[in-house]
């Protein structure tokens, strides 16, 4: 019985590490299964899982185990436990990686929608503002992690890490936005809205009708004066306005430092320089609308277009008034639209043409044949002829 028992026990150890591999199996497919959609309760599905797929591996290590034995099978519960455990660990991490995915999308559609609008009017309490913004997005995403993450049986651990973790994304996200909205083109193009709701719009927001009197270089330059004032804002980020402590909403060791500054002193210059170009054509194109307006076509070139142009005026009355001549008009003129429209042009061009030379052909053809039933011409009489016939 001892030998056989041995012989058996290998046979045994098999069937464990069998039992072993489904139970992962299993435990994997039921978590994949039951995670599915967006509420669900991570900690309740992970101890069902993990119970299923212990009841599963006991009951049938059990059933293999012979009682006269000394077998034992606590060994591999153990090791089917921690290898449950790792796949439960692991499967947190990416539930945890996707909420956090989540959050931070919430996140950057929500400063999507304030951070344009508040950098665009670019106000001195901008800054103040945007902050405001910034924190009451990354509060609020914080709520919803820590209402999501309570059900991962996360430990104050895990749960401070991944607030940390989320803060951190979130400002970088915030800052990212802040460069998008900074960038060349769009800050030329702020400047150049500021510039033209001063110059070409009235307090009341009419636009302007420019008049000769009016003094327009004095409007451009205060319209420029404030346009060009926006500038020193984009410098950095100002978070002593907000009241922004970075210290205690960062984690030890992050450089916020470095993701304040905006705009430099060597681009803010280049941006002044490139502005001041678009504002000059935008100041002569306003110009030359006075003087479009103002100029006028003197009297005496109307009434010389008028008796200049009275035979085609009298032409194009005779025409209308007859009918006869109307009716041929309208008739040519829809002919050849027709021809146009269906592209007939060319097939009507060949045919003019072979019109053209089968009748020149015919003419040539008639000039060239003698003339029939001409006279005969006598060669003229002497003044001896005419003598003789006379005495005759």
């Amino acid at each position: 019985m001892d030998k056989l028992n041995s012989q058996l026990h290998i046979l045994y150890l098999g069937q464990l590490k069998n039992l072993h591999r489904k139970a992962v199996a299993m435990f994997t497919e039921s978590l994949k299964e039951k995670l599915k959609g967006d509420n669900y309760d991570f900690g309740a599905i992970v101890s069902n899982s993990k119970m299923e797929a212990e009841t599963y591996f006991k009951d049938n290590a059990k059933s293999v185990t012979l009682s006269e034995t000394s077998w034992s099978f606590e060994e591999e519960t153990a090791q089917l436990d921690q290898s449950l455990e790792e796949i439960a660990q692991t499967q947190k991490r990416d539930e945890m990686k996707k909420l956090i995915n989540t959050l931070e999308k919430h996140i950057r559609n929500e400063l999507n929608e304030t951070v344009p609008i508040l950098l665009t009017s670019a106000k001195p309490d901008m800054w103040e503002k945007s902050l405001e913004a910034f924190k009451t997005v990354t509060e609020d995403a914080e709520e919803k992690l820590a209402k999501r993450a309570g059900c991962f049986n996360s430990d104050d651990v895990e749960m401070k890490s991944s607030i940390q973790s989320l803060r951190v994304r979130s400002w970088e996200i915030f800052c990212q936005k802040i460069k998008d909205e900074t960038a060349d083109h769009l800050m030329i193009l702020k400047l150049r809205n500021r510039l033209e709701e001063s110059f070409r719009y009235d307090p009341e927001g009419l636009p302007r009708v420019w008049k000769p009197e009016d003094d327009m270089d004095g409007f451009f330059k205060k319209a420029k004066e404030q346009a060009i004032q926006m500038l020193p804002l984009f410098t950095k980020i100002d978070i002593r306005e907000a009241a922004f402590e970075p210290e205690l909403y960062f984690p030890d060791g992050y450089d916020i430092g470095s993701t304040l500054t905006i705009l430099s002193n060597a681009k803010q210059q280049d941006l002044l320089s490139r502005f001041k170009k678009e504002a000059d054509a935008l100041f002569l194109e306003a110009k030359r609308s006075i003087v479009a307006t103002t100029a006028r076509v003197p009297y005496w070139v109307v009434i010389l277009l008028m008796i200049l142009g009275w035979n085609e005026f009298v032409s194009i009355v005779w025409l209308l008034t007859n009918p006869i001549y109307l009716v041929l008009t309208i008739m040519i003129g829809i002919t050849s639209y027709v021809v146009y429209a269906l592209n007939l042009v060319g097939p009507l061009n060949q045919v003019l043409n072979m019109i053209w030379n089968e009748v020149s052909r015919q003419i040539q053809a008639s000039l060239s044949q003698p003339t029939l039933n001409q006279p005969h011409r006598t060669k003229p009489r002497t003044e001896d002829e005419i003598e003789m016939t006379s005495k005759n």
